[in-house]
């Protein structure tokens, strides 16, 4: 009993890797690359960071909040490489952060697949 659910735990953790490393995949590649400068950064009332961002997508500036928070401030004027949406262009993620994410997903995915192969195959 104990092994089929563990082996239910890897099949769900190698899903929800491979879906968001997917998910991932896609932004990026349907995305483009640019640099962007910190313009401000707040403090949320749960002590995390949202930094403010400016730059140039498709000819236009455009400023925009990033809606994934940090742990540490980015300072203002700091130029970061980010990655946006062509489509949407105020939707942009950090190049640095999104691919270790990345890499995280994978990790999930591979350390699912392991549960899978020990508690349901072998």
């Amino acid at each position: 009993m104990l092994e089929t659910i563990l082996g239910g735990v890897g099949a769900a953790a190698l899903a929800v890797g491979l879906v968001l490393a997917a998910r991932a995949l896609m932004f990026m590649n349907s995305g483009e690359k640019t640099v962007a400068e910190v313009i401000s950064c707040t403090k949320s009332q749960k002590g995390w960071y949202a930094p403010k961002v400016r730059y140039t997508a498709s000819g236009k500036e455009v400023e925009a909040v990033s809606a994934v928070e940090f742990a540490n401030e980015i300072k203002p004027g700091e130029q970061r490489l980010i990655i946006y949406n062509k489509k949407q262009p105020e939707s942009f993620r950090f190049a640095d952060s999104f691919r270790t994410n990345l890499v995280g997903y994978g990790l999930l995915a591979l350390i699912g697949a392991l549960f899978v192969a020990r508690f349901w195959i072998f």
